[in-house]
This record gives structure tokens, C-alpha cells and sequence, in this order.
């Protein structure tokens, strides 16, 4: 299969490889219970994150890590924190992914979101996509976005 790939180039597996090896008579495939998921659209990534750290994959994982400042006076529920990662007083994180580099700020709420960049003090964030080095404003609200946006 990595010889009908080449070097440097993008493609899609789905569209170029596996038809390729369907034509040559050379695909192949197990079935399993194992647990799989496509990540390749954020809601995905943040769902198989959520299954680690809810026990959905087996044991619930603590996904706070070591190298995370979380204020004592913050909540984090079913949610990865990655090294680097500040969530400041009173901020609120639920069901999120915080990616390295990423900062809640003081009385900030995210909810269903992945975020790598700022989350200023008193902003809302629901099921959104904040990009690294993106800030999103004091106070600001955000819902079903992708920060910043393509446009």
C-alpha cells in the first residue's frame, strides 16, 4: 500500500488508494470490535477525546495533565488539558479540549469546544474552534464557530 503513495504528494486514501488496491484485486480487511473513529473533522477529534477521559473506550482517563496550571478556584469536568495549558480563576471548561498553549482566563466559560488559543476573561464559548494564537475578546460570546472564521 505505501508504494501507491507518494512521497510529498496529498491525496485522499479513501478516493485514490483504496480504489488502486480494490483494482489490483489486493484489499483486505478484519472485522473487529475494536473502537474506531475518523477524527478528521473537529467534532470527531472532540469526541474521541471526550470518550477517553468519560470511560466510553474503557477506563475514564484523567485528562488533566501534569504540566497544566489549573486555579484552584476553577471547574474542569470531562475534558483534556494538555502541558501548558492555563485555566484561571473561576473559569468554567466542559467537555473541551484545551491544546497546548491555550489559556481560559478569569471567569471564562467553554463548553463542547476545542480551543488552542485565548479565551479572554468573561467570554462563552459553546461547540466552537479556537485557533492557535486567536484570542477571543472579554466578554465576547461565540456559538458554532470557527475562530478565527475563513472568511
Amino acid at each position: 500500500m505505501l508504494d501507491l503513495i507518494r512521497v510529498g504528494e496529498r491525496l485522499s486514501i479513501e478516493r485514490v488508494t483504496f480504489p488502486a488496491l480494490v483494482a489490483a484485486g489486493r484489499l483486505a480487511a478484519v472485522p473487529t470490535d475494536d473502537y474506531w473513529l475518523d477524527t478528521g473533522r473537529p467534532e470527531d477529534y472532540l469526541q474521541a477525546n471526550l470518550d477517553l477521559v468519560t470511560g466510553v473506550r474503557g477506563p475514564a482517563l484523567d485528562g488533566v495533565a501534569t504540566g497544566a496550571l489549573i486555579d484552584p478556584g476553577a471547574r474542569v469536568h470531562d475534558s483534556v488539558v494538555d502541558v501548558g495549558v492555563t485555566v484561571c480563576d473561576g473559569a468554567l471548561v466542559t467537555r473541551s479540549v484545551l491544546l497546548p498553549g491555550a489559556v481560559v482566563d478569569v471567569g471564562a466559560e467553554v463548553r463542547d469546544s476545542i480551543v488552542a488559543g485565548v479565551v479572554g476573561p468573561g467570554a462563552r464559548l459553546e461547540r466552537c474552534v479556537v485557533g492557535a494564537g486567536h484570542r477571543v475578546g472579554d466578554g465576547d460570546v461565540a456559538r458554532d464557530a470557527r475562530l478565527p472564521s475563513a472568511e
